[in-house]
């Protein structure tokens, strides 16, 4: 029985579908078909408008059923399959998209595929129908066509997963990358040049990092632009808070209206980032906001936290978020005319006749009271409504991005509920998707799916230490230990280093991926990288160096070759190269210390890390400003490349020691 919501939409269809399993593979082998594998996931609008055109249609669905076998996979739950077969699509010279729709041999070969595919003919694409003929009749007619296709899509893959990437880099490449991204991006709207417009998070970051680091202020306020157009847009929910994926126009106007969990957490910590430095209440107000959101739409009873919401109700995408002008009118009264002002709506609409709301005021308007009392009355209307699926099975990578987020951001705005939530979402993934030992990817209904993968583990990883830099608490650290751990034994390349997708024992998958690039999500050796250079500057400990050391290495080349590309990795390596450690010893009450900690936090600084202790408490012994702490009187350590300077017992002298 499948837990999948995606796989469970697509039950009642015409088309006989059937799992990713080795019993439809022996069954193809049987009857001489080539399997027709389809991938989406439950919040996508175009999977449920292939679903609707096609795998609901009885003449459709019979030419599946009778030249193929149909294997549907939701490519959350397995986003190894995913990973593979959009590899292939590339290859083909395709560009990826959901649903994806793969023809593949027996032996897991795909020879030809597509994403989206119409059930008439359109633009110049012959119908689905005409397409399912056609394939069918070259692999019954033309098996040398076939051979041919498959081999060269499975030989391309390979090379690329197989290709040497290891390579030195050198510091300069930190200003490169930031001034291609600069010239990439979109200077009238924010984000990057074009449409459809995501947010790219890791590219904003990596924007701000350079500000940090440069002081330019073409890099701030590319930042500011970007973060403020998405704030303000329709790809925002102006009424229940949280990000949709992203926006078709380059207005940031029109969104994707699904929400999914891995966007939501990835805008919280670069909102969180770039608040810490630019106290812009709209980004305070909008991580207050999606946090809200996340907790009442998203937190299951037992602490776990959902993945996506759909972007269709009643079969209509984004049925539930727009709204009439005289539906507000209605329900506003003497409110109205304020409220559409504020919020771009208009009698004829900006969407099919419709509006979505997009904010067109200050950032006081949202403080204004009339305001607040008009978005709650027509937020509590729309609950009314029939509102879109919610995704409910609990993703152990998309936890543990979005742990990371609550725990960052809840040191930021000094807020403990958050953490809370995050400490419960942590124990949830520990007490549920751990069974004997072995971390699982996908939980729903009481049943776990799919062994982890890279991201999962390395998710798990990073919101272990981002938990502990906030509580202390070493049990995190343990737990990390144990992940790291099973990490090395299972996913490393021994030949060339980094980490594969899979793991040794992922027997069903015809290729382990190795992945150094961002995709919508950190990539997981990328990510590794950061964590383990943070987890390593509050340790010393030499094995997370060396660990840190391979992944430098095995991945420098092709980071340097398409370092767009790579942001979370190259964030790793300037807090490698470029991190510094504030060491404070003291007591955490005296006005002293006070003072030394809040001129550090004065500080603009990238990925500098702060650490209190009392004079009697010994920091990890392979920590450079370990033995230095036994002091009689507030002092400050700077440590940079594992060097700490002389004592610093002058709160004035913090930032001229620093720039010394």
């Amino acid at each position: 029985m499948e837990k999948s919501p995606y796989l469970i939409q697509h039950k009642d269809n015409p088309v006989h579908w059937m799992p990713w399993s080795e019993k439809a593979f022996v069954l193809a082998k049987k009857e001489d078909k080539p399997i027709l594998l389809s991938v989406g996931y439950a919040a996508c609008h175009w999977c449920h408008v292939m679903a609707h055109e096609s795998f609901e249609d009885e003449g459709v669905a019979s030419l599946m059923n009778e030249h193929f076998i149909n294997i549907k996979v939701d490519r959350e739950e397995r986003p190894d399959i995913d990973a593979i077969y959009m590899s292939a699509l590339q290859a083909m010279g395709v560009h990826g998209g959901w649903p994806m729709t793969i023809f593949m041999t027996p032996e897991k070969k795909a020879f030809w595929g597509g994403t989206y595919f119409s059930k008439e003919p359109l633009n110049g694409t012959p119908s689905f129908p005409n397409i399912l003929v056609g394939i069918s009749n070259a692999y019954k007619n033309d098996k040398t066509l076939i051979s041919e296709n498959y081999k060269a899509i499975d030989d391309a893959i390979r090379k690329k997963n197989t290709k040497d990437s290891s390579g030195s880099l050198s510091i300069d490449i930190l200003d490169r990358v930031s001034d291609q991204l600069l010239n990439f991006s979109d200077k009238e709207n924010g984000g990057l040049k074009g449409a459809p417009k995501f947010p790219n998070t890791a590219t904003i970051d990596n924007l701000w990092r350079a500000f940090i680091r440069t002081g330019r202020e073409d890099f701030k306020d590319q930042v500011l632009l970007t973060l403020r157009r998405i704030s303000n847009g329709g790809i925002y929910d102006q009424l229940g808070g949280g990000f949709s994926r992203y926006s078709v126009d380059d207005q940031w106007l029109v969104p994707h209206f699904e929400k999914m969990l891995y966007d939501n957490a990835l805008l919280i910590d670069i909102f969180s980032t770039v608040y810490q430095i630019e106290k812009d209440p709209l980004l305070r107000i909008r991580v207050e906001e999606t946090i809200d959101w996340v907790v009442s739409d998203m937190i299951t009873s037992n602490g776990g936290i959902c993945s996506a919401i759909d972007a269709d109700s009643e079969g209509v995408e984004g049925k539930y978020y727009v709204w009439k002008s005289k539906e507000i009118d209605d329900l506003l009264q003497n409110d109205s005319s304020l409220f559409k002002s504020i919020f771009g709506v208009t009698e004829e609409g900006n969407f099919e006749g419709n509006n979505i709301l997009f904010f067109n005021g200050s950032v006081t308007d949202l403080s204004d009271q009339s305001i607040i009392k008009s978005r709650s009355t027509l937020l509590k209307e729309r609950a009314k409504r029939v509102a879109p699926l919610l995704d409910d099975k609990i993703l152990t990578d998309w936890n543990g991005l979005m742990i990371g987020a609550l725990a960052r951001a809840s040191k930021i705005f000094n807020n403990e509920d958050w953490i809370e939530h995050a400490e419960k979402a942590y124990e949830f993934i520990i007490n549920n998707l751990i069974i004997d030992d072995v971390l699982y990817h996908s939980w729903r209904e009481d049943e776990v799916r799919g062994i982890a993968m890279l991201d999962d583990h390395v998710a798990l990883i990073d919101a272990s230490i981002s938990l502990y830099t906030v509580t202390h608490n070493e049990k995190y650290l343990n737990i990390a230990d144990t992940q790291l751990s099973y990490l090395n034994k299972y996913f490393l390349d021994e030949e060339r280093g980094g980490y594969y997708l899979t793991s040794v024992n992922a027997d069903d998958v015809p290729i382990r991926m190795k992945i150094s690039s961002d995709s919508a999500t950190p990539s997981g050796n990328g990510l590794l990288f950061k964590t383990l250079v943070t987890w390593w500057r509050l340790s010393g400990r030499i094995d997370l160096k060396e660990n840190i050391s391979m992944l430098e290495k095995s991945f420098g080349k092709v980071v340097a070759e398409n370092f767009s590309s790579h942001c979370t990795w190259i964030s790793g390596f300037e807090s490698f190269y470029k991190g510094v450690d504030f060491i404070v010893v003291g007591d955490s009450k005296s006005s002293v210390v006070k003072e030394m900690v809040n001129n550090i936090g004065n500080l603009k600084l990238n990925d500098s890390m702060l650490t209190i202790i009392n004079s009697d408490d010994d920091l990890p012994k392979n920590h450079p400003a370990f033995g230095k702490t036994n002091v009689s009187q507030a002092t400050t350590y700077i440590c940079k490349e594992q060097t700490c300077s002389p004592p610093i017992l002058d709160p004035d002298k913090i930032k001229q020691n620093l720039f010394e």
